[in-house]
Parts: C-alpha cells; sequence; structure tokens
C-alpha cells in the first residue's frame, strides 16, 4: 500500500476539521450537533473510499496475477508443440 493513499484523506480531514472548529469558535460558542454529524459523514466517506479502494487494487493485482499465470501456461504449451 502507498503512504500517500493514507496520508493525503487523513491531511484533508484535519483540515476540515479545523475549519469546522473555527467556524465555531467564531460564532461564539461550541458548534452544533449537525456540524460535527457532517464531520463525521465526512470522516465516514474518508473511510469507506479508503477501503473501497484498497479492496480494488487487491482485485487488480489478483486479476493481473492469474492473466499472467494464464499467459505463462499458454507460452510454455505453444514453446513445447
Amino acid at each position: 500500500m502507498r503512504p500517500s493513499v493514507v496520508i493525503f484523506p487523513v491531511i484533508g480531514l484535519v483540515i476540515i476539521g479545523v475549519v469546522l472548529w473555527q467556524f465555531a469558535a467564531a460564532a461564539g460558542g461550541p458548534a452544533h450537533w449537525w456540524i460535527y454529524g457532517i464531520y463525521l459523514a465526512i470522516v465516514f466517506c474518508a473511510v469507506m473510499f479508503i477501503q473501497t479502494r484498497l479492496a480494488d487494487e487487491k482485485a487488480e493485482q489478483k486479476l493481473i496475477e492469474e492473466e499472467g499465470e494464464e499467459f505463462l501456461r499458454k507460452y510454455k504449451e505453444k514453446r513445447q508443440q
């Protein structure tokens, strides 16, 4: 797994959290419940994005390996003939 797959979404979440916190501070008090709900939704989307991306990369790697094995098998059969 490449580090950028995890690092960039985490940096984005931290920035979003700081911005939401600053909006709450500028409003003169703690943030309303729906702001925290939005932040949790963003975190959930980021986690699901990372999970889906990693699953796609694993599936793609498996497909590439299977195609490579099939190619080698056909090459060996053709070479023996």
